[in-house]
């Protein structure tokens, strides 16, 4: 998985690291429960915190093309 994919998935909302680091918590702990969605969005959600500035620059990259159209 890219960090796109993985910031496609997660949203472009950077700046808030706790949310995404919570999310990933509570889906590992009840992982054996995990829909193939809920897998993905972990994997997408541990990809962003190991990358974070990386995601960071992702986002404003994502928001000033959005302002530029």
């Amino acid at each position: 998985m890219t960090l796109q994919e993985a910031a496609k998935i997660i949203g472009y909302n950077g700046g808030n690291r706790l949310f995404v680091k919570n999310m990933v918590s509570a889906l590992n702990m009840c992982a054996w429960q995990n829909t193939a969605e809920q897998w993905q969005r972990l994997e997408a959600g541990e990809k962003i915190l190991n990358n974070w500035s990386a995601y960071l620059t992702e986002c404003q990259t994502y928001r000033n093309r959005k302002i530029t159209e």
